[in-house]
């Protein structure tokens, strides 16, 4: 079986009647040559010819002498009923399928390259960004006010989602045990958002940022929260306190897992007190709060209570750079002084305000906001609406409390109705306010030397108080 193409030798042999080469293997084209054989016989057929078929061979009658072959082709269009296409549709065909090869090929290697370019670019991005942060956590500038037992990269590893235990209008709290064992309250400000280190508000921000937390590390009282340290980058910021294991004020009123005591709600009040009095007047220049609220008032292992978050709106008003306001709204619905509410301008006297509604809460037991109230009213509106009758005054006491400190608490309730009036100017300050609390001890003739710190609500006791009242 031949499996060649066909020579062009055969063209020599002229004298050559009969060639049939049919049922092989030929490839290849036929030569135009074979026509000097005309009008010998000749038999191509059933081999794997390819090309088109010489016009003369076609013209000699000679076209059947190829059938068999799919791969030939005639150039010009012979009769309706022959078995070979035309060359040109063949290789239009032809063209157009190794178009779409190529085209498909070239489609496969620019997507495999795209992917390839992204992922190799993701890759580099995701190297940077670790780079990026890791150089950002090794520049922090950490302040410390206090000696602490940890370094920077320990809390900044602990700010994570487990760790949360708040939110607030300044930032994240987080709880984050340290290695040593210790526990500390840790507050993420919410950052700004810029990146651009060399712009002239964020220089301005972070010089003003380190002025404002710099006067809150120099402060010490024993009924304010200690700030351990700050750590700043162009990122966040970040205030690391100690941590209070008690909670807060709100909690251990409001949520009815304890009961706190007269004595004790007495005394939590007087290191309140305390705390603002410091601020206020033993400074060289006064820290106003701006949001003095059951929340921000936490608790010892002692239930002695501590004031959090002083000057934060300051820090956040610093945070802002040259271009925010002077006056930052910083305080909480139900807690903030009218006058405060309409012109934006924090004094001391907002302060007392907020701290005679947080003496009303220690007195009532009830939140500032409250149904019981009615539409749209607050705890010192209830208030002022039953003192006027000694009936009244009695149902403002809380009635889960002890009636043997009646007086001393009727005493305090004085207190905060004189500390939300509408007028600041008639308000105390916060050393008047002291002094009134000290007046009203309830254990200044040992009449609680019994009384424990705080006790487990029960039906007994709340049946007990109810009945003394």
């Amino acid at each position: 079986m031949l499996n060649s193409s066909i020579p062009k030798s055969l063209s020599l042999l002229k004298s050559l009647n009969v060639l049939d080469l049919s049922n092989n293997q030929l490839t290849g084209n036929v030569p135009e040559s074979l026509s000097v054989l005309l009008p010998n016989s000749i038999n191509f057929s059933n081999n794997r010819l390819s090309g088109p078929i010489p016009l003369s061979l076609i013209k000699g009658g000679l076209l059947e002498s190829f059938s068999g072959n799919t791969g030939l082709c005639v150039p010009v269009y012979v009769s309706g009923d022959q078995n070979f296409p035309i060359c040109s549709q063949t290789y239009n065909r032809k063209t157009q399928s190794s178009l779409w090869v190529i085209g498909i090929s070239i489609a496969i290697i620019i997507v495999g390259a795209f992917f390839f370019l992204k992922r190799k670019l993701r890759n580099e991005k995701f190297k940077e960004n670790d780079q990026s942060m890791s150089s950002s956590f090794i520049s922090s500038d950490i302040k410390s006010f206090h000696r602490i037992s940890f370094d920077q990269q320990e809390i900044l590893d602990g700010l994570i989602d487990k760790n949360i235990v708040g939110h607030g209008g300044s930032g994240t709290v987080y709880k984050i045990e340290l290695r040593s064992g210790e526990v500390v309250a840790v507050k993420s400000l919410w950052s700004k958002g810029t990146k651009d280190s060399a712009s002239e508000d964020q220089l301005l921000s972070d010089k003003n940022l380190k002025a404002e937390v710099g006067t809150l590390g120099s402060i010490r009282h024993k009924n304010i929260v200690k700030l351990y340290c700050y750590i700043s980058n162009l990122n966040r910021s970040v205030l690391v306190y100690e941590y209070m294991p008690n909670g807060n004020l709100w909690d251990a009123l409001h949520k009815n897992k304890i009961c706190l005591d007269w004595p004790t709600r007495h005394q939590i009040a007087v290191g309140v007190a305390q705390g603002l009095a410091y601020l206020h007047h033993d400074l060289l220049l006064p820290i106003i709060h701006r949001d003095i609220k059951s929340t921000n008032i936490l608790l010892d292992v002692n239930y002695r209570p501590k004031v959090a978050d002083f000057g934060i709106a300051k820090v956040l008003q610093a945070r802002g750079g040259k271009d925010s306001t002077t006056t930052v709204i910083a305080g909480t619905y139900g807690y903030m002084a009218p006058e405060y509410a309409y012109s934006s301008k924090a004094t001391t006297k907002c302060d007392v305000y907020s701290f005679g509604v947080v003496l009303m809460e220690l007195i009532t037991g009830k939140k500032p906001i409250h149904t019981d109230f009615g539409e749209n009213k607050n705890i010192i509106y209830w208030v002022s609406g039953k003192v006027d009758t000694k009936e009244g005054v009695m149902e403002v006491l809380d009635k889960r409390l002890s009636g043997s400190f009646r007086d001393e608490m009727i005493q305090v309730l004085r207190i905060a109705i004189r500390c939300t009036c509408s007028t600041p100017a008639l308000r105390p300050t916060m050393s008047e306010v002291v002094q009134m609390l000290i007046e009203a001890d309830p254990c200044r003739f040992d009449s609680c030397k019994s009384s424990t710190k705080s006790k487990e609500m029960s039906n007994d006791f709340k049946i007990n108080s109810t009945k003394e009242l």
